[in-house]
């Protein structure tokens, strides 16, 4: 992926729709680099990470107060709701604050059903009948069995096909939180204790060899779980385990990011600057939009921007 491909994102239009359309079916991380490929104009290069320019303003002292509003996606939903404004539901497309950014997200959750439905239409239907056995060939005849077991393939071709779709529904959302840095795997090295362990064919029997394997409860030595005939050595090690963090977002920018505005926070006890519930574009234009302009013009973050 481009480093200046999240720009790209919040800049792109109707091409970025159409490639989201004509590759809806495709795994999330073939389809979005492919929706930025010919979006790099120069000015992105000063938004990247340690871009001179970005740092510069970052660093920059001013006296005019400032203060940072922040959109916090559903969790389960920062995908889907963000492509929703972004590419179906236009804030700039409805009435002052009342952008929607769910036409996706419902889609989302018909879709699972109607697929779900599918795999389970055809894995009945793969159930209720069997492969010709040999005497089933020679008895009933070639016509008949050949029917029957290519609709037992079919059947099973088209269950896998679902579930397949299914897959990709319930895993696209955490792909994406990915690839915005919303999701990560932090590596995590622990003390544990050194087992030796007896080797096993495929069929289970022992064949003489031995492993040796790591485990965090020394208990877990004596056979729980998948090892078996297994003793401590005595040895104490360590060992790397990979701990998933997930981290809240409004679709595109990750919590810690977007309320970090440099100097952007009031001095003063003030209310939430959290927009529960928006994602990076329907933050323009939503209720939650509303409640913050409200409360900053009556000056509830700092009487700089008190109007009244």
């Amino acid at each position: 992926v481009e480093k200046n491909f999240w720009f790209d994102l919040i800049t792109s239009g109707s091409h970025v729709r159409q490639l989201f359309v004509d590759n809806a079916c495709t795994p999330l991380a073939q389809l979005v680099p492919s929706l930025f490929n010919n979006f790099t104009p120069p000015i992105t290069n000063d938004f990247s990470v340690g871009a001179l320019k970005l740092n510069e303003i970052n660093a920059f002292q001013s006296n005019i107060p400032k203060v940072a509003f922040w959109g916090k996606e559903t969790p389960g939903s920062e995908m889907w709701r963000q492509l929703s404004s972004l590419l179906l539901q236009k804030p700039t497309d409805f009435p002052s604050f009342e952008a929607p950014d769910n036409k996706l997200l419902d889609f989302r959750n018909s879709a699972i059903q109607v697929y779900q439905d599918k795999v389970t239409q055809y894995q009945a239907d793969y159930d209720s009948r069997s492969y010709c056995s040999w005497w089933q060939w020679w008895v009933y005849g070639p016509f008949y069995c050949q029917w029957n077991d290519n609709r037992l393939n079919e059947a099973r071709n088209i269950r896998d096909e679902f579930q397949k779709g299914l897959n990709w529904i319930n895993n696209a959302n955490d792909q994406w939180k990915l690839i915005i840095g919303a999701k990560r795997f932090d590596e995590v090295t622990s003390n544990g204790y050194e087992c030796e362990c007896q080797d096993y064919d495929y069929d289970g029997n022992a064949y003489g060899g031995s492993f040796t394997t790591v485990v965090e409860n020394i208990n877990d030595c004596h056979g729980n779980g998948w090892l078996q005939s297994c003793n401590p050595t005595g040895n104490m090690t360590t060992f790397t385990a990979y701990v998933p963090v997930d981290e809240a977002s409004d679709g595109i920018v990750v919590e810690s990011s977007a309320k970090n505005f440099p100097q952007g926070s009031s001095a003063l006890p003030t209310p939430t600057r959290e927009m529960t519930g928006s994602n990076h574009q329907q933050m323009r234009n939503d209720i939650n939009t509303k409640e913050r302009m409200r409360e900053l013009l009556r000056g509830d973050y700092n009487n700089y921007f008190r109007t009244n």
